[in-house]
């Protein structure tokens, strides 16, 4: 006895649809999830910049939460008032915006919290100072553990 697609049961079907040949002007349709986060909306920037780019990706709708809603309402409104390219436009503009206002925000790390987080250089001037104010110039020694 044959099912429906002609094979019989408790065989494997081995007929497989023939593939289309992918002309240029066809495209795909695509929906977007966008997660929320920081560094993941500032990737997903790239990703839909990308996206926009290409002709042949047509995005039919898009679904976001927190950061990635600021990354979707942009693509929307770029979308709704130019095209693909005012979208690209919108997205960079957005994250230009960011960008500056995290530049001269109030919440910024020290000079020290830079010299010492970024530079190696600036580690090995000091922990070389302390060393070299221990007695006997050894960090084993009572004094300079507490000086650690």
């Amino acid at each position: 006895m044959k099912n429906k697609r002609g094979a019989q049961p408790g065989k494997l079907d081995t007929h497989r649809p023939s593939p289309r040949p992918a002309s240029a002007t066809q495209q795909k349709t695509i929906n977007l999830a966008l997660q929320g986060g920081r560094a993941h909306a500032a990737f997903a920037w790239g990703v839909l910049d990308r996206l926009l780019e290409d002709e042949r990706i047509n995005i039919e709708g898009i679904r976001a939460t927190s950061a990635g809603g600021m990354n979707g309402a942009c693509v929307a409104y770029g979308m709704a008032i130019g095209g693909r390219q005012a979208a690209r436009t919108a997205l960079s503009a957005f994250w230009g915006r960011v960008s500056d206002a995290a530049r001269w925000s109030p919440l910024q790390p020290s000079w020290y919290d830079r010299l010492t987080r970024y530079s190696r250089g600036f580690s090995l001037l000091v922990s070389s100072s302390i060393r070299a104010a221990c007695p006997g110039g050894s960090s084993r020694t009572a004094p300079c553990r507490a000086a650690w």
